[in-house]
């Protein structure tokens, strides 16, 4: 369960990228306002690693990846009824505290289930986890960009259903 959270989550993160062309068509944005966007979801990702990397030391997995996983159902909402630069500058950093919130919390995770004979599973498991994700995320909306003009009335849907309690199946994840 936390290997595909931590799949979903980088998926998530890195889906919006391959749109950005296409939003800089449809609105207008130079390059230097997309860079913005990239760079936005930076802080909001340190700054979440920073100060709430690890909460869940303190208050437990659960209430922090529940949190977590609310606030990127959040940022994947405002990805898919923006309408505008600073709708992308508000989900983009929203997207980078759930991030960010969910990286400490899953990767303890991981590695806390690690079996004692063999304790490098865990770390192991996070970074194929974030590799297959952000990979995924990208690679297949990038196909949808090449396939559609509106990849985002498609993508955004698909990935906010996993991180809402009717789409899933527990209302938290399994630490």
């Amino acid at each position: 369960m936390l290997f595909g959270a931590t799949v979903v989550m980088m998926a998530t993160a890195s889906a919006p990228s391959p749109i950005y062309p296409l939003y800089r068509e449809r609105w207008g944005l130079s390059v230097t306002m997309l860079t913005v966007v990239f760079a936005v979801y930076v802080v909001g990702l340190l700054g979440a690693l920073l100060t709430v990397g690890s909460l869940s030391d303190h208050l437990g997995r659960r209430p922090v990846l529940a949190a977590a996983l609310l606030v990127a159902a959040a940022g994947t909402a405002i990805f898919w009824t923006a309408d505008g630069i600073v709708s992308l500058l508000i989900a983009r950093v929203v997207q980078g505290i759930a991030t960010g919130t969910a990286t400490g919390a899953l990767a303890a995770g991981l590695v806390a289930l690690s079996p004692v004979r063999r304790p490098q599973v865990g770390p192991t498991m996070t970074a194929v986890g974030t590799s297959i994700g952000m990979a995924t995320g990208a690679g297949v909306v990038g196909l949808l960009v090449q396939s559609t003009s509106r990849p985002d009335a498609y993508v955004f849907p698909v990935l906010w259903a996993p991180f809402t309690p009717f789409g899933r199946r527990h209302s938290t994840p399994r630490c």
